[in-house]
């Protein structure tokens, strides 16, 4: 009865692991489709979650390769990968999808950015920031709001739209 047992259970396990990790790569698919002239207003509710939308790919960044702009007539939006875009893909219409991300913009930033500014020895640019972060803080007391929330996509997959 022992070796029965064990012998189901080694099937068992056995099983599992083909079943489980059949070789094939797990591709994430959303249901969640935000048209991209939207994502702005609707992002908030979408935070942490898998969602996928469709643009023009307006340009890889040059430096690393790691970010690309997704553009339609009306609003654009940064998709952020760990590995280096191919460039070809520059141009063309796809559908991504992503996790969506936000970065909060408040007086801690505001401070950081400051700081490091105060740190420059260019005088223009140090202005320049300072003037910045200014008109940032007046436009948060004119809407009443304590940050700013700035979204942008973690890249999961893309196909081309024909």
């Amino acid at each position: 009865m022992k070796q029965f047992i064990k012998l189901s259970f080694t099937v068992s396990l056995i099983m599992f692991v083909i079943v489980g990790c059949g070789g094939k790569e797990k591709i994430e698919v959303s249901s969640i489709t935000i048209p991209l002239d939207k994502f702005e207003e609707m992002a908030p509710e979408y935070v942490d979650k898998t969602i996928s939308t469709t643009g023009i790919v307006d340009h890889v960044c040059k430096h690393g390769g790691k970010k690309l702009l997704l553009v339609t007539d009306d609003y654009s939006l940064h998709v952020y990968a760990d590995e280096r875009y191919d460039d070809s893909i520059v141009g063309t219409e796809i559908e991504i999808i992503g996790k969506v991300g936000e970065d909060i913009i408040d007086e801690s930033t505001f401070q950081k950015w400051e700081e490091d500014a105060n740190s420059m020895e260019e005088h223009d640019r140090k202005m320049g920031i300072i003037e910045y972060v200014e008109m940032m803080r007046d436009s948060l007391k004119t809407c009443g709001k304590d940050h700013f929330s700035d979204y942008y996509l973690t890249y999961v997959s893309h196909k081309s739209v024909e």
